[in-house]
């Protein structure tokens, strides 16, 4: 199939519909993901001083206390840089909500070719994400195989 074959493309009422309720729905999930990612920031920022309050009153003013006190700023870290990163691909969904709606409602063909661009960025998005958490995953499986053959041969 060519190019020229897809500008005769046309769409029927149904597929309107559709896209109509796909945006509904991706407007509500990019809205939620923003929520949620506002909570998750939140926590993050105070879990750092939950955490070490916590360690302080249990363990008390020793040294160990103050070795783990670090562990509640880089869990809180964690939790601010993994919003962050959740929020991207919210952005996209919202676009994309958004533009469908804009499209079907005015018939903008260039509306709806943004609406798929965002469509297209945020299942990119979460592609490249699947991988990079897929090659985390293979090598901490290394990682412990490596080090359990290790263990085994110390002992």
């Amino acid at each position: 199939m060519s190019l020229s074959d897809f500008e005769k493309l046309e769409i029927t009422d149904s597929a309107k519909n559709y896209l109509l309720e796909t945006a509904k729905w991706g407007k509500f999930l990019a809205i939620a993901g923003f929520i949620m990612s506002g909570i998750l920031m939140l926590f993050g920022l105070f879990f750092g001083t939950m955490y070490n309050g916590m360690m302080s009153r249990a363990m008390g003013e020793t040294q160990a206390a103050s070795q783990v006190q670090g562990m509640g700023f880089f869990m809180g870290a964690l939790y601010v840089a993994l919003a962050a990163i959740y929020l991207v691909p919210c952005f996209y969904l919202f676009k994309f909500s958004k533009k469908a709606k804009a499209a079907v409602e005015d018939s903008d063909a260039s509306d709806l070719e943004e609406a798929f661009l965002n469509q297209k960025s945020m299942f990119k998005f979460f592609g490249i994400f699947t991988i990079i958490i897929l090659a985390i995953y293979g090598i901490a499986f290394l990682l412990a195989i490596i080090g359990g053959g290790i263990f085994a041969f110390m002992r």
